[in-house]
């Protein structure tokens, strides 16, 4: 039986931004981002007290292509990622990726707004409000 994960998936390419359920394994992670190497890092989304973990897999080499399209921001507006990204929860009991439940996708969903950059005046959905986590948030 095939395992399933449960993320939100954002895509500036394609302007998509939207929960997404796949198969767990690299080869759905390959096939969704579009890419041959993926990577997983932990980011903080949010501000103030509405502060939540997340791990997101990304393209290893998003950064190394022409004309990078920025995915997500802090809540200053500096890049944060570029290409597209697929954002989960980690089990705290094994530390392997995890489904976002429903609270979890409204959440990243509150965080994610079309913006324009002064090259691509027309826009797409990116995540704001992410961060590198500090030290006393939880994963």
């Amino acid at each position: 039986m095939t395992e399933l994960l449960t993320g939100f998936f954002i895509d500036p390419a394609t302007n998509t931004a939207e929960p997404r359920t796949i198969e767990h394994s690299l080869d759905a992670f390959y096939r969704l981002l579009n890419c041959s190497g993926i990577e997983t890092v932990c980011r903080t989304v949010g501000t103030g007290r509405s502060i939540k973990p997340f791990v997101i897999v990304c393209d290893e080499e998003g950064a190394l292509v022409e004309d990078p399209l920025i995915s997500a921001i802090n809540d200053v507006g500096d890049t944060m990622m570029v290409g597209p990204l697929f954002i989960v929860s980690e089990d705290s009991n094994t530390g392997e990726l995890a489904s976002l439940d429903g609270e979890a996708v409204t959440f990243i969903r509150r965080h994610v707004h079309h913006l324009k950059t002064y090259l691509h005046p027309g826009g797409w959905h990116m995540l704001t409000c992410c961060e590198y986590p500090h030290s006393d948030d939880v994963f």
